[in-house]
């Protein structure tokens, strides 16, 4: 079906066609971009019955069939991902609006490409297209890091593009593996022979892959880029890293895991002692934390860790939690980072001690923040709560040690989201600070994601159930069987 490949073909075109129009004047970029991004959504919104009635809509580039040909394959897990990944950039894209002042061409047409790379991944059924798509999404991420041009950005950038070249060179090592191995790229094929195959350098190809993967997803001891980055990028920016890119790399691991390969116990505790370790340690790390950005960017280590560790228990219950804390997550650290985002605008600075003595208190953005603060706890009422009670049930089914390392991490990130709450919004302006007027573009998004953090908060059943069908989209069996027939 043609329609699952045009969410990604309508970015790839807005990201040419923005040049084109800011050739006389860049006054209708923004316009431009937005439309691309809604009809995006629209697209991608307009699968989700045919989805749900088939299982999977799949299609085949060109008319060529699986193994030959490239698919693109639209799932439970996938669609609904694509809706909110794209849901996202489009709030930090009207956000922009406002706070982005020049190289506005430059600006926008990375953030679609960076879409483009994100989408590609997501809905690809060829795992050397995901390496393909996964380098999009990363050369864009580098050039929106460096977009200031200033030294902390320029630095920031290049141990991004280190780091990250590293990850993408493991990717393709594993890649190459498979297919000197197997002799196929097509994921639903692989799944067929790996399963009759106990060559070794399977297991090493997809361990390279799956170590390139959590380095995209910033997991400890993986994460040296990922608080530069979030810092030197434009706040908007930051949002999309946070609340987009880095649950990418999650999914891969998913995908691959259950879906690709066999969910061996080796795999599985990897997955939960990285996620652990990166659960705790990134919540200690934000907890020391002046940078407002950076203390974000160390919590967003600490909920990867969060979607790691429920993901490698491998039950239905540990994965519903992990795939709802996916999309939580990018709700919840959206609205955050775009708080973070009018506050470094007004105050120019993100440290929490000058940002004290400049900023006066605004009720839309103090109200947005700590509501994203409560819900990032897990406080009922808000939808964090729901995807963090289901990874504490699966814990404590599996191991009740688990279970205290994920309430300790919450404590902290309870500790450190209330000390920020503190410096910023309760510390008493300076004489003379004046309360900045939040433009219109810059509220409604804060908006809009306060309203869906409480509605799902408030009615779980409806995520509950969204993140049960996206599991069922993991099994094999369905999987091959759409694909390759």
């Amino acid at each position: 079906m043609i329609f699952g490949f045009l969410p990604i073909a309508v970015m790839l075109a807005t990201t040419f066609l923005i040049p084109l129009v800011s050739l006389k004047t860049e006054k209708y970029i923004i316009h431009t971009t937005l439309a691309g991004l809604f009809l995006s959504l629209l697209l991608s919104i307009s699968m989700i019955p045919d989805v749900l009635s088939k299982g999977r809509v799949v299609y085949q580039m060109e008319g060529w069939k699986a193994p030959f040909g490239i698919s693109i394959v639209f799932d439970p897990l996938s669609v609904f991902l694509s809706v909110a990944f794209i849901f996202i950039v489009l709030l930090a894209v009207v956000f922009s609006h406002k706070y982005i002042k020049y190289k506005k061409t430059e600006y926008y047409s990375l953030v679609c490409l960076v879409l483009v790379g994100t989408l590609g991944v997501i809905n690809t059924g060829d795992i050397f297209n995901m390496f393909v798509y996964l380098e999009i999404l990363s050369v864009s991420s580098y050039a929106l890091t460096a977009f200031f041009k200033k030294k902390e950005s320029l630095e920031a950038a290049i141990k991004y593009l280190i780091i990250g070249s590293l990850a993408t060179s493991l990717v393709l090592l594993g890649i190459a593996f498979i297919y000197g191995v197997l002799g196929t790229l097509n994921m639903a094929d692989i799944a067929v022979k790996v399963s009759g195959t106990a060559n070794p350098v399977i297991g090493t190809a997809l361990a390279l892959i799956i170590t390139g993967m959590f380095i995209k997803s910033g997991l400890v001891p993986f994460h040296a880029w990922l608080p530069d980055a979030y810092q030197a990028s434009p706040s908007p920016v930051t949002s999309i890293f946070s609340g987009v890119t880095t649950n990418v790399g999650m999914y891969a691991v998913l995908r691959l895991v259950f879906t690709v390969f066999n969910p061996v116990s080796v795999l599985l505790w990897m997955l939960m002692i990285v996620g652990a370790i990166s659960m705790l340690g990134g919540a200690l790390l934000a907890l020391v934390q002046n940078s407002l950005k950076r203390l974000l960017a160390y919590s967003s280590i600490s909920q990867m860790g969060f979607v790691a560790v429920s993901v490698g228990l491998g039950t239905q219950t540990g994965l519903s939690g992990g795939v709802l804390h996916i999309i939580n997550h990018s709700i919840i650290k959206g609205l955050l980072f775009l708080c973070a985002g009018f506050i470094v605008y007004q105050a120019k600075t993100d440290n929490m001690h000058e940002i004290s003595g400049k900023f006066k208190f605004n009720p839309v953005i103090g109200y947005s923040f700590i509501i994203g603060a409560l819900s990032l706890v897990g406080v009922p009422l808000f939808n964090g709560f729901v995807s963090k009670w289901l990874i504490y049930v699966a814990t404590f089914q599996v191991s009740p040690v688990l279970t205290v390392l994920a309430l300790v991490s919450s404590a902290l990130t309870l500790a450190y989201m209330l000390r920020a709450f503190y410096l910023v919004f309760l510390c008493n302006a300076k004489p003379g600070a004046k309360q900045k007027k939040i433009p219109l573009s810059m509220q409604l998004p804060l908006i809009v994601l306060v309203g869906i953090i409480i509605l799902l908060g408030v009615f779980p059943g409806f995520s509950i159930d969204i993140s049960n069908l996206m599991v069922q989209s993991l099994n094999k069996q369905q999987y091959i069987g759409a694909v390759l027939t």
